[in-house]
């Protein structure tokens, strides 16, 4: 039984990896549309917006500390969260005019990650409590695929970013 969860808890991540590569097209084409109408940013908003979508979402080392069902469920949520919040941050490079529009098309990335949070938590909450340790040798078969959600959220955003940056 608790394979079949481990299952459904991976297949889960893997949509929320998902949900943050699909959202690249929408970024992308939202951005290079609404640079084209452009408009300055100060310096400043560009590197502490740029330092802020180049920091790891979740380091290694905070992957490797998950023990607990609390502790997963923290990580996924500050994925999720991290991920939502940069792509948010992106907005103010982008000329007033358009961010209203770019948020506007954010909504379903919003939903769905929210969506994913709740069903993450719903199906690691099967294991036990929070307080609930996670086997050893069960570990990898979660942190593997918050890395590779992670790494390809974070791809997405940098590459944003790179677009934004290179068209002012």
């Amino acid at each position: 039984m608790k394979k079949k969860l481990f299952s459904s808890v991976l297949a889960l991540l893997a949509v929320t990896a998902l949900a943050a590569c699909g959202n690249k097209s929408d970024t992308g084409s939202s951005a290079s549309s609404s640079i084209s109408e452009s408009s300055a940013v100060s310096k400043t908003e560009q590197s502490s917006s740029s330092a802020a979508v180049s920091e790891p979402l979740l380091t290694d080392d905070e992957i490797a500390a998950a023990q607990t069902v609390g502790d997963f469920k923290a990580l996924f949520t500050k994925l999720a969260d991290g991920y939502w919040e940069r792509t948010q941050a992106l907005a103010e490079k982008l000329p007033a005019s358009d961010r209203e529009t770019y948020r506007q098309n954010l909504q379903d990335t919003k939903d769905t990650l929210e969506t994913a949070k709740a069903n993450f938590n719903s199906q690691i909450a099967q294991v036990g409590d929070d307080s609930v340790v996670i086997p050893e040798g069960e570990r990898p078969r979660l942190t593997q695929p918050i890395i590779n959600a992670r790494n390809a959220a974070q791809a997405v955003l940098e590459a944003a970013d790179l677009e934004l940056e290179s068209s002012q």
